[in-house]
């Protein structure tokens, strides 16, 4: 296309317009890069979100081991507390027998010569620091109470 003056003056080469096959492709191919720049957004957002909800996932394990650590040590509590209540009974029990019975009944409890053993491991990642203890949630063995979830 030239100018000249004011009304510009077509060139009949048509070489110089594109067609309709060379502008088609052109336009087929923006909108197929706008689509790819939507999809690589929505695809950053899914990764996000992935994170996200990654590390609600470990925050709700190490909750939930945290609370059966304390559930396991309230049945612990309670249990010491029914064999507390159980030794009473029987203390009141053998009052009538004398002060020898309830000493050696003391001494007997206190004088524990079982076995100890303990297996225990962690079912989540924890992160610890310069001489912190691994309370370990998991109890697979537990033989003479050897081990605490508490400490």
């Amino acid at each position: 296309m030239k100018s000249t003056g004011t009304s510009p003056v077509f060139n009949n080469n048509l070489k110089d317009v594109p067609s309709k096959q060379e502008i088609l492709p052109t336009v087929v191919i923006e909108k197929l890069f706008e689509k790819m720049d939507t999809m690589q957004k929505r695809i950053e957002q899914l990764e996000n979100n992935e994170k996200a909800m990654k590390q609600s996932i470990i925050n709700l394990i190490g909750t939930d081991a945290q609370l059966r650590i304390k559930i396991q040590d309230l049945v612990c509590k309670v249990d010491d507390s029914k064999n507390k209540d159980d030794i009473n009974d029987s203390v009141v029990k053998t009052s009538d027998i004398g002060e020898d019975a309830i000493t050696k009944r003391s001494r007997t409890k206190r004088q524990f010569s079982g076995t100890v053993a303990f297996t225990a491991y962690l079912d989540h990642l924890v992160k610890v620091g310069n001489d912190q203890p691994v309370v370990y949630n998991r109890i697979i063995l537990n033989e003479g109470n050897g081990y605490s979830n508490n400490t």
